[in-house]
């Protein structure tokens, strides 16, 4: 699983109201096919359901702490929503 493409996802979603919108209100699956995401990466995204980008946030980071994806991801998932060297 990739940090970096994962990290894109959230961080469009961060600056840019209108993907924002549409990633949370029935949009994703079409939004996603702009990332280079593969069908475990989409699975997990797709899979969870939030109201706001600050709860699929915590919902994601949750996951992929869970023993779930425990050891399949490879990077650290303190360092999921913070980039190295800040």
């Amino acid at each position: 699983m990739s940090q970096q493409v994962l990290q894109q996802v959230v961080g469009t979603a961060v600056v840019d109201r209108k993907f924002r919108t549409d990633f949370l209100n029935g949009g994703r699956q079409q939004l996603l096919t702009q990332f280079a995401l593969g069908e475990e990466e989409a699975a997990l995204l797709l899979g969870i359901q939030a109201d706001t980008l600050e709860e699929f946030a915590v919902e994601l980071q949750r996951r992929l702490r869970s023993e779930e994806y425990v050891g399949q991801a490879p990077f650290s998932h303190r360092s999921f929503f913070y980039p190295v060297g800040l």
